[in-house]
């Protein structure tokens, strides 16, 4: 689905060459869920806009179905950590407004519908979204993405914002999306939990400038435990990589 070989990105900021990662080598299956982790600033944000086709890498390929990564395409799905609704359109508006602007509105009116219903937004058509609550916009979002029927869908941190309870709500949400849609999708994630709980890779990312520390498989069985054994096993593992795994070590503090 994506091949990204020998990828650098460098941005000038204040004048001043900034590297943000170079020699990024990954490929996700068709239908895969893999997440990006790392500390911040490792360029897991910019590596989804380069594969978003929004910017274009200094050297490497990046490549879709077999075909370069030039430019935005509507088979690659793009879902921001705000929901960023446009606030003039009511929810049936917001989820209607990819198929306007693929001119496919007409011939799939009863999608929007079933989309509605389908994210639990039944009856909140003619809202606004500064009428309804974080986790019911987030949703719209995913809808309006999900609706297009992308090959692939970028998610950059779409549930950081969301409370605890919300959040784990939409994690499930997206599952059951994927899973019906066959959906490929990767997201970025500050959250080692919901990594290990949505993926079916995750993809370790050292500090800048970035690189990929490792890969690690999540064979778990779906839907998952939080509390099992076998999901804390990942998640320390995960854990351990993150904190442990860097070649500096951090400063010792003392009070």
């Amino acid at each position: 689905m994506v091949k990204i070989e020998h990828l650098s990105k460098t941005f000038i900021q204040n004048g001043i060459e900034v590297k943000v990662f170079g020699n990024i080598n990954l490929e996700v299956k068709k239908g895969e869920f893999v997440s990006l982790i790392g500390a911040s600033g490792c360029g897991k944000s910019t590596l989804l806009r380069l594969i978003a086709g929004l910017i274009q890498p200094d050297s490497g390929t990046m490549l879709a179905n077999g075909e370069p990564i030039t430019a935005p395409s509507p088979t690659r799905g793009f879902a921001f950590q705000e929901h960023a609704l446009f606030p003039w359109l009511n929810i049936y508006s917001n989820i209607a407004f990819g198929l306007k602007m693929l001119g496919t509105f007409k011939n799939n009116k009863s999608l929007v519908n079933e989309w509605i219903e389908r994210v639990g937004l039944k009856g909140f058509e003619k809202s606004f979204s500064h009428q309804l609550s974080g986790g019911m916009c987030q949703r719209a979002a995913l809808a309006r993405s999900f609706i297009v029927r992308p090959d692939l869908l970028l998610l950059d941190e779409p549930l950081g914002a969301l409370d605890a309870f919300t959040r784990m709500n939409m994690q499930d949400e997206i599952l059951r999306i994927q899973e019906q849609e066959k959906t490929t999708m990767i997201m970025v994630t500050h959250d080692v939990d919901e990594a290990v709980y949505m993926s079916d890779r995750v993809v370790v990312m050292s500090p800048r400038p970035g690189r990929i520390r490792k890969i690690i498989n999540i064979e778990l069985p779906r839907p998952r435990s939080r509390i099992s054994g076998l999901f804390t096993e990942r998640r320390n593992k995960l854990l351990d990589i993150l904190h442990f795994g860097g070649e500096e070590k951090e400063e010792e503090y003392k009070i």
